[in-house]
C-alpha cells in the first residue's frame, strides 16, 4: 500500500495545466504512459499465452468484442462532446455525469440479458457468464469518465497517465496471480475489471478537483451534447462492428480454438498502434478543436500528424513482418509459434490501418462526426462479404482479406473523409506514406540480408532488427530530415504546434 501512495501522491500535489503552445510537454507524458503501458501488456500476453490455450483467448475475443459494443452505448460520445465544447455550465456537467451513469445501468442490462443469446449465436456457452461479469466494468467506467474527460479536455495529461500506469501495474499483479494459480478465461476477465475499478477510484480521489455532481438534471441544457454524441457514437458503433468483423465471422465459422490462434497475434499487433496513435489522438483532437476555423492549419497540423505516425509505426510493423518466423517462436512461445506465417500477414495489415486511425482525431476536431457516420455504413457493406468469403478458408483467408482491406480503403478515405475537412492534397498525403514505407523497406532489406544463415532465433531475431533499426533511422535523417527535426523536437519538448 506504501508503493501505491508513492506513485498516486504526485496527483493530489500537483496541478498540471498544459495549453496548447505546451503539445511537447503533454506529447511526452502521454508517450511515456502509452509505453509503459503496452510493455506491461506485452509482459503480461508473454506470460499468459504459456498459461492459458487459444480456446480461452478465442473466448475471451467474443467476450471483449461484446463489452466493447456495450461500451459505445453506455458512453453515447457524451464525454467527447464535453471536450469539444468551449463552455460547459456546471448544471450541464451534472446533467452529463448522471445520464452517463443511467445509460452504462441500461447498457448493462441489455449485455446481461443478451449475454445467453450471444453465447448460442457463437457456439461457445462459456461465454455468457464471462459477458455478464465484465459487464460490471460498464457502471465503475461511467462513475469516472466525466472526470477523465475534464482532465483531457484542460490536456492534464500528465494526470491521467499516472492514474492509468498504476491501474495497468494493478491488473497486470491481478491477471499473473491468477493464471499461475487458477488458469482459464476467467483470468482475463477480472484483470480487465481491476484496471477499470482502480482507475476510477484513483480519478475520484486526485482529480475531481473538489467537483461533486449536483442533483441536477435537464435533457434540454445537453440538447448540443446530444447530437454530437449520437453523430459520434453511430460512427464508433458502426466502426466497431467492422474492426472486429473478422473476429465475429471467425468465431461463427471457425470455433473457438482457431479464433484464439488468430485473434491473438491479430490483438497484438493492433495494440502496437496504441504507443503512438492514441497519443497522437488525445492531444490532436482539443487542439484542431482550437484551430477548426483555419483549414489551412488543419491541414498543416494532420499533416504532421501523419509524419510522425508514419515514422514510427513504419520499423515497428516491417521489423515484425521481416522477421516474423524468429520473432513468433520466441515471443508467443509453443502454442502460437507456428501461425508465424499468420503474423507477417497481419503485421502488414497492421501498418496500413494505423495509416487511418488520426482520421478520427480529425472528424472529432471539426466537429463532423455525421461524415464519419456515413462513412462507416459505406465500409460496413462494403466488408462484410470479402470477409466473409476469407473466413471459408481459414484464418490465412481472414488475414488477408483484412489486408486487402486496409490497402483498399486508402484512397476513398482520403477522398471522402481528410480531403472536404482540410483540404490536404493526394499527393502530400499519400507522399508521406509511401516515403515511409520505402524508406523502411531498404533499411530492413539490408537487416535481413545481414542474419543469413545464422540458425539461433534470438541471435537472428537481435542482430536483424538492431541493424534494421540503425540503417532505418539513418536514412530517414537523410532522406526525410524535416520530419526527423520535428519528431526530434517533440520529444526534446521544443515543438510547440502541430
Amino acid at each position: 500500500m506504501a508503493g501505491l501512495t508513492w506513485v498516486c501522491a504526485p496527483l493530489k500535489l500537483k496541478k498540471i495545466e498544459v495549453k496548447t503552445g505546451s503539445l511537447s510537454k503533454a506529447f511526452s507524458w502521454m508517450a511515456f504512459g502509452s509505453i509503459f503501458q503496452v510493455i506491461v501488456q506485452f509482459t503480461q500476453l508473454a506470460i499468459l499465452v504459456r498459461l492459458l490455450t487459444p480456446q480461452d483467448y478465442g473466448i475471451f475475443a467474443i467476450v471483449i468484442v461484446s463489452y466493447g459494443l456495450a461500451m459505445i452505448i453506455s458512453d453515447m460520445g457524451l464525454n467527447s462532446a464535453y471536450i469539444k465544447s468551449h463552455k460547459v455550465t456546471k448544471s450541464q456537467r451534472s446533467t452529463l455525469f448522471w445520464l452517463g451513469l443511467c445509460l452504462a445501468g441500461v447498457s448493462m442490462l441489455i449485455l446481461n440479458i443478451t449475454a445467453p443469446i450471444v453465447a448460442i449465436f457463437f457456439s461457445i456457452n462459456e461465454a455468457a457468464i464471462a459477458i455478464q461479469i465484465i459487464s460490471i466494468a460498464l457502471i465503475i467506467s461511467a462513475l469516472g469518465a466525466q472526470i477523465k474527460a475534464q482532465c483531457e479536455k484542460k490536456m492534464q495529461f500528465p494526470s491521467v497517465v499516472k492514474v492509468e500506469i498504476v491501474a495497468s501495474v494493478f491488473s497486470f499483479s491481478t491477471a499473473v496471480f491468477m493464471a499461475l494459480n487458477d488458469p482459464g478465461i476467467y483470468v482475463l476477465v477480472f484483470a480487465y475489471l481491476v484496471n477499470v475499478m482502480i482507475s476510477t477510484i484513483l480519478y475520484w480521489l486526485f482529480l475531481r478537483d473538489g467537483w461533486l455532481p449536483t442533483l441536477k438534471f435537464s435533457i434540454v441544457d445537453v440538447k448540443f451534447f446530444w447530437r454530437f454524441g449520437a453523430h459520434l457514437s453511430g460512427h464508433r458503433l458502426l466502426n466497431n462492428v467492422i474492426t472486429n468483423m473478422d473476429v465475429m465471422i471467425a468465431a461463427r465459422l471457425l470455433g473457438p480454438v482457431q479464433l484464439g490462434l488468430y485473434s491473438v497475434p491479430r490483438n497484438f499487433l493492433l495494440k502496437i498502434q496504441l504507443v503512438l496513435n492514441p497519443v497522437i489522438n488525445r492531444i490532436s483532437f482539443p487542439y484542431i478543436s482550437k484551430i477548426s476555423q483555419d483549414k489551412g492549419k488543419v491541414a498543416a497540423s494532420y499533416l504532421t500528424v501523419m509524419q510522425i505516425v508514419s515514422v514510427v509505426n513504419v520499423p515497428i510493423y516491417l521489423g515484425i513482418l521481416f522477421f516474423a518466423e524468429d520473432f513468433s517462436r520466441l515471443y508467443f512461445g509453443d502454442q502460437w509459434g507456428n501461425e508465424w506465417h499468420i503474423v507477417a500477414i497481419l503485421s502488414a495489415w497492421g501498418l496500413f490501418k494505423s495509416f487511418m486511425n488520426p482520421i478520427g482525431s480529425l472528424l472529432m476536431g471539426m466537429g463532423r462526426t455525421d461524415l464519419s457516420l456515413k462513412w462507416a455504413v459505406w465500409v460496413l457493406l462494403f466488408s462484410f462479404p470479402i470477409l466473409y468469403f476469407g473466413s471459408l478458408y481459414g484464418k490465412e483467408g481472414v488475414s488477408i482479406s483484412i489486408l486487402f482491406l486496409s490497402v483498399f480503403l486508402l484512397i476513398p478515405g482520403w477522398r471522402y473523409l481528410i480531403k472536404p475537412l482540410c483540404s490536404l492534397g493526394f499527393s502530400s498525403y499519400f507522399f508521406e506514406i509511401t516515403k515511409s514505407i520505402a524508406i523502411g523497406l531498404g533499411a530492413f532489406s539490408i537487416g535481413s540480408l545481414t542474419v543469413i544463415g545464422i540458425q539461433t532465433d534470438i541471435l537472428s531475431l537481435s542482430i536483424g532488427v538492431t541493424v534494421s533499426i540503425v540503417t532505418y533511422i539513418l536514412f530517414i535523417k537523410y532522406f526525410n530530415f524535416i520530419v526527423y527535426q520535428k519528431i526530434v523536437a517533440l520529444f526534446k519538448g521544443e515543438l510547440n504546434e502541430l
